[in-house]
């Protein structure tokens, strides 16, 4: 009686099972809790596919492990290699149109601390067939491109130029995508030491140097950044960048060149590379943090000075007028900067602004008033020695009332004026 009912079952089992599966597929699937697929691969005409299983401990688990794995097994069953752009296209969309190579089918089965990854792909055997001679061309181009790449990072470490080396080692693994020149990437900026010593208030050396057991070595063309906050000429805040290239003694010189710079603040200091051509996460994020970590900020404080503000206003008809606006405009910016300006006469003070400014003309345009002055003024410093000359120029000042546009323009001259004169006050 047992032995019929197992006749049945078996036979139930196989009448139950599509015909295109085997029935030991479908068993040992079931008994292993995995899609049929892993033990039934039966291609479709003029179809190839390729399979992998991949096994590996749960935390370490990564994607581009996986298709690194799928690409060899890929490459093993066609008979030749993927060029790089194949190779990228595979990782960001998970196909290649050329080759007709698609991933069918993924599962992921965990157990414990222990994850099995499942990957079926499949690809269309005439396009594979078709490009065989086309990929071999292009990857005998790529390895000759590689080799010419791969000497002239190793003459430019030679060199001292070790950053430059290290761009040369990025464009290398983006092209093969090859960790290897990634990890030799973080080798070169791991030795990277950037000292900083202040000069005086606004200038700094700089020293690059590759870290050595032995005898330190000075890091030539290597690319640093500085960025430092400044002060629109309209007062905003912003990061003010510049990048200065080290000289065959690993030196720099740095000057805080915007003379809108604030009085007091932090000067960083950092490597400029950029990495973002690098596709794995893992890797942009290892070098990021080396580039971190080389990071300097050196705090700064600029002298205070302080400024005589006497600039008289003048109507359309050449009658003084009882006005400070231009010195709004001045002082406005000034006082961000930590520059004390006075209107008129203070004794103390070590620089003096002489000069006028006067209505040239008011046009109403549409709805607005539009107030052109022209003015002209001098810097002295207390020994009444002529510092600098802006001669004439011209601001305006829009508004939809006559009054309002005559005050915006005269605030914006000496808006202009202090940014003319910033840098001579030191």
């Amino acid at each position: 009686m047992i032995l019929k009912k197992t006749y049945l079952f078996i036979l139930l089992l196989i009448i139950l099972i599509p015909s295109c599966l085997s029935v030991d597929a479908y068993v040992k699937a079931q008994i292993e809790d995995v899609p049929v697929w892993v033990y039934d691969r039966t291609p479709k005409e003029n179809q190839e596919l390729f399979f992998i299983k991949y096994v590996k401990e749960y935390e370490s688990i990564g994607f581009d492990e996986i298709i690194k794995v799928l690409i060899l097994e890929i490459e093993n069953v066609i008979g030749y290699d993927l060029t790089s752009e194949q190779k990228k296209e595979f990782k960001t969309t998970k196909k290649i149109d050329q080759l007709g190579i698609v991933i069918e089918e993924e599962y992921i089965k965990k157990k414990d601390n222990i994850v099995e990854i499942y990957v079926l792909a499949s690809g269309d055997k005439k396009l594979i067939k078709a490009k065989e001679s086309k990929n071999k061309e292009i990857n005998i181009k790529e390895t000759q491109r590689s080799k010419a790449l791969l000497s002239k990072a190793k003459s430019l470490y030679r060199d001292n130029k070790d950053l430059e080396s290290a761009k040369v080692y990025l464009e290398l693994g983006v092209l093969t995508e090859d960790t290897s020149y990634y990890e030799k990437i973080k080798e070169i900026l791991r030795k990277i030491e950037i000292k900083v010593t202040t000069k005086s208030n606004d200038n700094f050396d700089v020293y690059v140097k590759r870290k050595s057991s032995w005898i330190d070595s000075n890091v030539s063309s290597a690319n640093i950044e500085f960025s430092f906050l400044s002060y629109s000429p309209l007062g905003k805040k912003y990061l003010e960048k510049a990048s200065i290239y080290s000289d065959n003694n690993g030196y720099i010189n740095f000057s805080l060149i915007n003379q809108m710079s604030l009085k007091q603040g932090e000067l960083k200091v950092s490597i400029s590379f950029d990495i973002d051509k690098i596709t794995s996460i893992r890797y942009k994020k290892e070098i990021q943090e080396i580039l971190n970590s080389k990071t300097c900020l050196i705090p700064y404080k600029l002298p205070t000075v302080d400024v005589n503000y006497n600039v008289k206003e003048y109507s359309k008809l050449g009658e003084v007028l009882n006005s400070n606006k231009s010195f709004n405009g001045f002082s406005n910016l000034s006082n961000l900067l930590d520059i004390k300006a006075y209107y008129k006469i203070n004794n103390n003070a070590k620089y003096n602004v002489i000069g006028k400014v006067g209505i040239s003309d008011i046009t109403l345009i549409d709805d607005d008033y539009i107030t052109s002055v022209i003015g002209e003024s001098k810097l002295y410093d207390n020994d009444n020695n002529l510092l600098f000359d802006t001669k004439q120029y011209e601001a305006l000042g829009i508004a939809k009332s006559k009054q309002e546009s005559i005050e915006k323009a005269f605030e914006r001259y000496g808006t202009m004026l202090f940014v003319t004169i910033k840098p001579y006050l030191k």
